[in-house]
């Protein structure tokens, strides 16, 4: 590759763009479009660092950002199209591009990495632009961002069939046209699925479907999707109803049957850090689980993994902080917690030999075995299991070719098969062998795999979230598409 810095005039002058040229097979044409997507974000990351260094801050000024004077010069790539760019001076910057593959993409100056969504808002929210610069860019691209148009469910709510797809296809739904002119509106409380599900984060499996929690941009949603694609949000009441601007951050699991649950953290670390763990019934009532019997003590649970057992009571990972004689006492260790009479109880303290890293998931297997997902580096990092005797071991430390892995993610199939994933570097997921061992089975985000968010129902229906998103189920090996994020 020629050296990118010319020497025009005496004047180091960085020009900065992304010719590709590649054989006419659509999957490589799709890459090459996304590479130069991607590398115009790096060019303009490129100019506004010379910005800040140049003159004191950022621009969104393509006068200046293509003139060279900054000692690199923006070039725009063919076919690409620049959604916006918007620099609040010395602050932040956050700037979006679409592919000619129809994906988004954004950068800001707030992280490294380049982020991807099903639409231009929700990858620059992944890549941690300002909300008021993004509704800034939205507003001003106007037309220029195509909008995913479902159309409107038919007469009987519609199902998934039809919806639009994250490169911004037009599809209506069943019983309606590509416009939804044809088509009525159906229950306002049951609609297709792709019609109200937003980005989706969690989803947790029961025996009736699936709930997702999503991310509509301006709020966080419950939505119970039906075995036939049929989505209705839950509306929700009760002491849940307190915390839902903090959604964001919870953690929603299930048994696989009718237990659901979600763990909120309702306080940050001032004394300490406290969560909550809620159940969610079906009509969206709510109950505080972990709610302390004792009026005299205010306790403080940190959460750190959990799971929900088949009999609807948890098994956790975490701190139990009591206020007694004017001090915050903790207990570290798994803990079993009964979902009815909300008592606590110590199964095995951090203590005694066990002093998991990063606690990050959680499974319980039905013989009662704890299996921990620990990414703690190169210190305690696998998967440890404690059997019900409270026999520690630590397995699933390397792959077959001697590789560390750390990972983030536990998935247990009910059928007993135990799965492990790391969500970052090469995204590896294994089944874990009863030996320890590894067996190498795809990547989270893989089209045949589960992004980083799955459950399996109890009848082995296994439904997760791809890489836009989108709710997926899996049955039998057929994939179908629950939901089109937008």
């Amino acid at each position: 590759m020629a050296n990118p810095f010319l020497v025009l005039g005496g004047v180091a002058v960085g020009v900065i763009t992304a010719g590709i040229g590649v054989l006419a097979v659509p999957g490589w044409i799709d890459s090459a479009n996304d590479s130069a997507a991607i590398n115009d974000l790096g060019s303009i990351r490129g100019a506004e660092s010379a910005a800040i260094l140049q003159i004191g801050e950022y621009t969104d000024d393509f006068g200046v950002l293509k003139s060279g004077e900054l000692g690199v010069k923006f070039q725009k790539s063919d076919g690409v199209t620049l959604i916006g760019l918007k620099a609040d001076t010395n602050e932040s910057w956050c700037a979006a591009t679409q592919s000619k593959s129809g994906k988004f993409f954004a950068a800001s100056n707030i992280q490294a990495a380049i982020a991807t969504g099903p639409g231009a808002e929700s990858a620059m929210t992944t890549a941690g632009c300002d909300p008021d610069i993004i509704t800034q860019i939205i507003d001003e691209a106007g037309d220029s961002v195509p909008p995913i148009d479902v159309g409107e469910p038919g007469g009987t709510g519609g199902s998934w069939v039809g919806g639009g797809d994250a490169s911004g296809g037009n599809s209506g739904g069943d019983d309606g046209s590509e416009d939804g002119d044809d088509s009525s509106t159906g229950s306002p409380e049951a609609k297709a699925a792709y019609a109200i599900a937003r980005s989706t984060g969690q989803v947790a499996a029961v025996s009736n479907g699936v709930y997702a929690l999503s991310d509509s941009y301006s709020e966080i949603t419950i939505t119970h999707i039906d075995a036939s694609g049929v989505a209705k949000r839950l509306e929700i009441t009760g002491p849940l109803a307190d915390h839902k601007n903090k959604l964001r951050q919870a953690q929603l699991k299930s048994n696989g049957a009718d237990d659901l649950f979600i763990a909120v953290r309702i306080r940050g670390q001032n004394p300490t850090e406290e969560w909550a763990i809620f159940r969610i019934n079906p009509d969206g009532s709510t109950e505080k689980v972990t709610e302390n019997a004792d009026p005299d003590h205010t306790d403080g649970l940190v959460l750190y993994a959990w799971d929900v057992l088949d009999n609807g009571n948890i098994v956790y990972s975490g701190n139990n902080y009591e206020w007694l004689n004017d001090w915050w006492w903790s207990s570290a260790g798994i803990w079993d917690l009964n979902t009815t009479t909300h008592e606590h109880t110590i199964r095995i303290r951090s203590d005694q030999n066990f002093d998991p890293t990063y606690a990050n998931d959680l499974e319980v297997d039905s013989s009662g075995n704890i299996y921990l997902a620990d990414s703690g580096g190169t210190y305690n990092f696998g998967v440890h299991r404690v059997t019900p005797d409270l026999v520690q071991t630590t397995i699933g430390r390397e792959d077959a070719d001697g590789m560390w892995f750390n990972p983030d993610q536990l998935l247990l199939a009910p059928d007993g098969t135990l799965y492990a994933g790391e969500t970052t570097g090469e995204l590896p997921t294994y089944r874990v062998n009863t030996d320890g061992s590894l067996t190498s089975v795809g990547k989270f985000g893989d089209d045949d795999w589960w992004n980083s968010a799955g459950s399996f129902a109890a009848d082995g229906t296994l439904y997760y979230t791809d890489g836009w998103g989108q709710v997926v189920k899996l049955s039998a090996g057929a994939r179908t598409l629950l939901t089109a994020a937008d």
